[in-house]
């Protein structure tokens, strides 16, 4: 069973290639979703089969999210879109009542801007559980494609990242005392920094 040491665990390259990598994260939350009690799971990527049923085979309530099916793109950059000025509680439906245990932002973080920010930390914070683990791969490139990626759950430490042959935009290469302070109602559980450009993310809430 992976335990990171300290703060932030660095993974070797070999285990970290372009588009199927390692995930220490993504082992962490497994280790939450298979604990024994049934846990509520927000996806904010879109519905992939493998995925759900990846997740189905555990004892979870799945909820997909799928903001990339909300946005009416037609080839624009995601982040530059001028629908995604987003009032959360209209993108996800979600009632009064749901509550997660875990939620799977991906890579969304690095295309909302800082207020957006703010709004989706105030949103999810109204939504997770005192022991919630939220899961983001925030990249730490110049330069970021310019759509969300997809992906895919191939193990419960390993990830294929499908991404769009969309063009590139500037990465905003969040910091974490950056994205904290952005999302005050969450603090750093672990992170995990890759040598693909990638940081991945375990917040939970204060």
């Amino acid at each position: 069973m992976f335990r990171a040491q300290g703060a932030a665990a660095r993974v070797s390259a070999s285990d970290a290639n372009e588009s199927t990598y390692r995930s220490p994260g993504l082992q962490l939350i497994f280790e939450r979703i298979s604990s024994g009690d049934k846990v509520n799971i927000l996806d904010l990527g879109p519905p992939l089969s493998c995925n759900v049923e990846f997740l189905s085979s555990y004892p979870c309530r799945l909820y997909i999210g799928d903001w990339l099916q909300s946005l009416p793109l037609n080839g624009e950059p995601w982040g530059e879109h001028p629908a995604f000025s987003p009032l959360f509680t209209e993108m996800l439906s979600l009632k009064a009542g749901d509550q997660f245990d875990v939620i799977l932002g991906w890579d969304m973080i690095n295309y909302l801007g800082e207020e957006n920010i703010r709004r989706f930390s105030r949103f999810l914070a109204e939504h997770t559980h005192t022991n919630a683990l939220c899961f983001f791969s925030v990249a730490t490139h110049k330069e970021l494609v310019a759509q969300p990626a997809k992906y895919r759950i191939l193990a419960e430490d390993s990830l294929h990242c499908e991404q769009f042959d969309c063009g590139s935009c500037p990465s905003p290469r969040f910091t974490q005392s950056r994205l904290l302070e952005l999302m005050p109602e969450f603090q750093s559980h672990r992170s995990f920094l890759l040598q693909n450009g990638r940081q991945e993310q375990i917040l939970r809430i204060r």
